[in-house]
């Protein structure tokens, strides 16, 4: 674990601690302090973050996105915040196996604008199914987030993959199970 030495004695100083004793400060209570100063200090809290693995062959697409969107967030770890962004990375395979319920194939339409008059575009999701896979569950975990910086800050965290291939085999994933 890496602290700096002026940041925990700064922080000590704002609590009232002795200079000589700043080691006993708690990680956990030197992290919200810290706020203060401008910095985040996320690898005190939780070590190293750490890629999952998914595998979306046969999952719906709400549920998978759910489960995802948490683990994204960090909900999973006991030191969760709302501010902080202490997820792990995800990796998703096989999302061209994804399970849409319904007839959300055919009724399910994705939209975008270019911003120009008449410059609406609609696609459904079965269209985009077969063209981009990977779209449809990254709209997916993207609605479940929060619609700031620190959301896009954690679809980052997201790597979705068509096919059964990816080349994060170098992070040693683990396998994440959805219930």
């Amino acid at each position: 674990m890496i602290v700096l030495p002026s940041l925990r004695i700064s922080v000590a100083r704002d609590l009232g601690v002795a200079a000589g004793h700043a080691d006993t400060l708690q990680p956990q209570l030197l992290f919200v302090l810290s706020r203060q100063h401008g910095l985040y200090l996320q690898g005190m809290l939780g070590g190293r973050l750490k890629a999952k693995a998914r595998t979306a062959n046969g999952k719906t697409l709400g549920r998978l996105a759910t489960v995802i969107a948490s683990v994204l967030k960090g909900k999973t770890k006991p030191i969760y915040t709302t501010h902080v962004d202490t997820g792990d990375f995800v990796i998703v395979v096989n999302a061209d196996k994804v399970h849409l319920t319904g007839k959300k194939l055919d009724n399910k339409m994705y939209y975008s604008h270019s911003g120009f008059p008449g410059g609406l575009k609609t696609v459904s999701a079965g269209t985009l199914m077969r063209t981009k896979p990977e779209d449809v569950v990254m709209m997916a975990v993207e609605g479940m987030l929060p619609k700031t910086r620190l959301g896009k800050q954690m679809l980052t965290k997201l790597k979705v993959y068509a096919g059964d291939k990816h080349p994060h085999v170098a992070q040693q994933p683990v396998e994440m199970s959805i219930k």
